[in-house]
């Protein structure tokens, strides 16, 4: 039996959620950089926010693609599966879930970076008694 490398086993058991997670990585961060650095509005760190967790979202749901085709061997089978059988759907499972997790925390860091550089340079709003 041929020994497969550990990056090989991963994107052989991701499939098409390799090119998925890193791509949306990829989308976010530009979006969360473009928001931080343009946008002048109150709002933009709920619009950041709402982007850092895309990665971690198709990670999920790598990990219940993989979890529905380790099932499928079950159901489909008339005898008891050999593990070998499951190794498949439960690999795309932990392996999705773990690159979902890994490429979610550098749009989180630069999110959080960009947050608190904003809030540290951002001028003091003045208030008004006549405001109230």
């Amino acid at each position: 039996m041929v020994q497969q490398s550990f990056v090989g086993w991963m994107l052989s058991s991701l499939g098409l959620f390799s090119l998925l997670i890193p791509l949306a990585t990829l989308i976010s961060l530009a979006m969360i950089l473009t928001l931080l650095m343009r946008s002048r509005g109150s709002m933009s760190a709920a619009a950041v926010i709402l982007l850092v967790p895309v990665p971690f979202l198709l990670g999920m749901i790598a990990c219940f693609n993989g979890a529905i085709e380790a099932f499928q061997v079950i159901a489909q089978s008339t005898v008891s599966p050999k593990p070998a059988d499951l190794a498949d759907g439960i690999s795309t499972s932990l392996m999705g879930m773990m690159a979902g997790l890994l490429f979610t925390v550098p749009t989180l860091l630069v999110a959080i970076l960009g947050c608190f550089y904003r809030a540290m340079t951002a001028r003091p709003v003045e208030v008004h008694a006549e405001d109230f």
